[in-house]
């Protein structure tokens, strides 16, 4: 079957045309999947910023109780109490910001959120076993004179603390899990994300030598066609 010039012209164009509607479309779903990716990587980011500023704040919180129990200064008393507080803001934090991410189920699973509430519920619990037991028993036991007084004060000081331990653990342990999985959620999409980057660029270049070989192609075939006729 022949074709005039002009339509022989027209198809090599519309052949043209396709081939860059088919890269664009490519590098459009490569590119939203990227933007998926990263946007992934920003939320795991930010919640894996606040669970380790709570670790921070925790084990200082804990380091400073110690030190108020082993010294009695108010100094270690008071950071407890400030770095405790912290630890209870973060924890709110964290909870509404997986809140807000309904709609990534992937990242913000149901479990995890359980987890959360569950950290903020044993914290509360934690501080104000420190706030309304512990340190009124510690400033106690600090202001006995008589050393049968300071004993037996200071038995109820390692009493209370020593129910507080197992706390204190429970917290570490569920921190250490939070931690561990975002860590791994923020590595796995990062790769993602370089790998989804890798096959843009190796798909353009691809199509790109695709577009540019049959380009040449079809202007041998247009200009022959149009050459022929005239010699």
């Amino acid at each position: 079957m022949k074709f005039r010039i002009g339509a022989k012209i027209t198809l090599g164009f519309f052949a043209m045309l396709s081939l860059a509607v088919i890269i664009g479309v490519i590098s459009v779903v490569s590119t939203k999947s990227i933007d998926k990716d990263l946007s992934n990587v920003q939320i795991t980011n930010e919640r894996l910023s606040l669970e380790k500023n709570i670790e921070i704040y925790f084990y200082q919180g804990v380091s400073d109780i110690r030190g108020f129990i082993a010294y009695g200064n108010t100094t270690f008393r008071d950071k407890c109490v400030y770095e405790l507080n912290q630890v209870l803001k973060m924890e709110k934090s964290l909870l509404q910001v997986l809140k807000m991410e309904k709609s990534l189920l992937e990242i913000a699973s149901s479990e995890q959120k359980q987890e959360v509430q569950k950290l903020l519920d044993i914290t509360d619990f934690y501080n104000n076993g420190i706030v309304n037991d512990l340190i009124p028993a510690i400033e106690k036991r600090y202001k006995q004179k008589d050393a049968a007084a300071i004993q037996a004060a200071q038995k109820e000081v390692e009493k209370i603390a020593g129910d507080l331990v197992p706390i204190t653990g429970q917290l570490t342990d569920i921190l250490r899990v939070l931690v561990t999985r975002n860590e791994k959620i923020f590595n796995d999409d990062m790769e993602s994300a370089d790998v989804n980057c890798h096959k843009v660029i190796n798909n353009s270049t691809v199509f790109s030598i695709i577009a540019l070989l049959a380009g040449a192609v079809m202007a041998f075939f247009i200009t022959r066609s149009i050459r022929n006729p005239i010699l």
